[in-house]
């Protein structure tokens, strides 16, 4: 079985475009899995939702996810949220209407497929148990080895993190799939990842450009204000180091 894993497309069409085209220069790719987090953040949430809706690839709820449902549900209990994320989300909600909402009400905590010869791999957006939770590449030992024991899986992917890495654990593989928007390593690009499963589990991490001065537009269009946190998030290096050297095929077990 060949997958491809996306994750994190935050509202962002134009990036998640890139990536689709990306995508459909693989071949033999079996099935396209979405880690979450779909819609809050950028300036087409609609169209993200409808786009993914559209192509009928399954996805996991994102903490950004239930965060619009809560918001559009008037439950959001959060007063120590900054006003602007507030806006934002509400921006969002307004633009996703109910039917969209409810679709991200829908969406599973995880995604499992049994694969002959190897067994089960899972998807989640932060962690099996929590969707807000951060566990960054460097981990202890003892949380990486809860990831891959309480999802019960041989492999377990996740979003959320916005970088894309992979570790053995044990006889498991726990890897992070990366972000469509906003990458926080030190290469900007949109990340995704393709797992290559049977006999052995080997990942391939794709780096993808996206057009900038298209991005900018479609912020401009929307109306919706671009921070200079935001934009940094876009276009700029982040902190964290890159782990997975784009385009390299990387065998993890056995």
């Amino acid at each position: 079985m060949r997958i491809a894993l996306i994750s994190d497309p935050h509202g962002d069409l134009v990036a998640l475009l890139a990536v689709i085209s990306d995508i459909e220069r693989q071949r033999d790719l079996d099935e396209v899995l979405v880690g979450g987090d779909l819609a809050q953040g950028g300036p087409q949430p609609g169209e993200v939702v409808d786009e993914i809706r559209r192509r009928g690839w399954p996805s996991v709820r994102g903490n950004s996810d239930d965060f619009l449902v809560q918001v559009a549900d008037g439950t959001l209990r959060a007063p120590e949220l900054p006003e602007g994320l507030i806006t934002s989300a509400t921006w969002s909600a307004g633009r996703l209407g109910a039917d969209r909402i409810d679709y991200l009400r829908s969406l599973p905590i995880a995604i499992e497929r049994d694969v002959d010869r190897l067994g089960r791999v899972v998807l989640v957006h932060a962690t099996p148990w929590s969707n807000e939770e951060v566990v960054l590449p460097d981990a202890e030992s003892e949380i990486a080895q809860r990831m891959v024991s309480e999802s019960g899986a041989r492999v377990l992917a996740y979003g959320h993190i916005h970088t894309p890495y992979q570790r053995r654990v044990g006889d498991s593989v726990l890897l992070s799939v990366g972000a469509i928007a906003g990458s926080n390593d030190a290469d900007p690009r949109s990340a995704y990842t393709i797992l290559d499963l049977g006999a052995t589990v080997a990942v391939e991490v794709r780096r993808v450009d996206c057009p900038k001065v298209a991005r900018l537009a479609a912020y401009e269009r929307s109306g919706m204000s671009l921070s200079d946190q935001r934009r940094a998030s876009l276009f700029e290096p982040g902190a964290l180091p890159v782990r997975s050297r784009p385009g390299a095929v990387i065998t993890l077990w056995p």
